[in-house]
């Protein structure tokens, strides 16, 4: 029961005490099909939110050929659902719109728990495709199909994309409406990650209204929150919120550590050739002294000969002709 709330919740911390027993569990031979499937359902749900994007595909199509075997389709097709939920789908769109077409008759009379998933990745593809009022017309009715279900944590899913895609649009008062409510399902739907996921869309309103200090105040709380369970994600990977905002907290020293943890992880790229703190993998000072950085440690050279080219260098960067 405790490893069925984890995706939920999104407890890395309580997972990575539990994993030793999943992998035992998932070791053995004896273990039952259904069982075998949230041990897998948890695992990928922690992989995805700590960037292991790859670990946590191969457990979805574990649970996708599992679903098969024992006759689920159900739960394949969720399994189909949350892998594009993974996918960073502007770099597969068409193949992901082609996947959620050949789903829609199926999921059209499934039970609302798989239409509110298809909904919900509905409007991740709608927004990777730059169709965000359809993408809001999709994730407002995963919001009502959870609100049905009484499912607070996915309301709470589907509002905060309901916050990201407004803010997206600089529709700034309809995301603060959709943020107050985010604030309301948080008191029910207790989930650090939905936090974290809260605190990033907040510093991203403030960010866009010029409120420099609300800014930092949430982003330092949403960096907070991510670097104790180590998030590299929110609930899906067709946000542009780290693009915005991680490069404020360089340039501020929130989190630096972390926020460079996350560029590896998740392979971002700088907004602008300015950002000075950017690991960028090659630095050139020129401007009072001359030194060359490479992967954060200075080139230093030794004799005449390898010395000529960081001369030419440094000549080429001070010429005026």
């Amino acid at each position: 029961n405790v490893l069925m709330q984890l995706p939920s919740s999104g407890d890395t911390i309580r997972f990575m005490h539990l994993r030793p027993i999943v992998d035992a569990l998932l070791a053995r031979r004896d273990v039952a099909p259904a069982l075998q499937v949230q041990l897998k359902w948890a695992y990928a749900h922690m992989a995805h939110q700590t960037g292991d994007f790859v670990l946590a595909h191969a457990l979805l199509d574990d649970i996708a050929d599992i679903a098969v075997s024992i006759n689920n389709p159900m739960v394949s097709i969720r399994a189909t659902l949350a892998r594009l939920q993974t996918t960073n789908i502007a770099h597969h769109q068409q193949a992901v719109d082609r996947e959620l077409i050949s789903l829609a008759a199926v999921v059209a009379t499934a039970p609302r728990i798989v239409r509110a998933h298809f909904a919900y990745v509905e409007a991740l593809a709608l927004v990777s495709g730059q169709r965000h009022v359809d993408a809001l017309e999709s994730a407002r009715r995963a919001y009502d199909l959870s609100a049905q279900m009484g499912l607070h944590n996915c309301e709470l899913l589907a509002m905060l994309l309901l916050a990201e895609i407004y803010c997206e649009q600089n529709q700034l008062d309809e995301t603060s409406h959709c943020l107050n409510d985010a604030a309301g399902l948080l008191t029910y739907a207790r989930s650090p990650q939905s936090e974290f996921n809260f605190w990033l869309v907040s510093a991203d309103l403030a960010r866009r209204r010029g409120d420099t200090d609300v800014c930092d105040t949430q982003l330092r709380n949403a960096l907070a929150i991510g670097r104790l369970y180590q998030y590299a994600a929110i609930s899906h990977r067709c946000s542009l919120l780290f693009t915005h905002l991680i490069p404020i907290a360089l340039e501020r020293a929130i989190e630096t550590e972390y926020c460079l943890q996350l560029i590896g992880k998740l392979d971002l790229k700088p907004s602008s050739p300015d950002i000075e703190q950017w690991p960028w993998p090659i630095k050139v000072h020129s401007l009072g002294r001359f030194e060359v950085i490479v992967d954060g440690e200075k080139l230093e050279s030794s004799g005449k000969t390898q010395h000529k080219p960081l001369d030419l260098l440094k000549a080429l960067l001070t010429s005026r002709t």
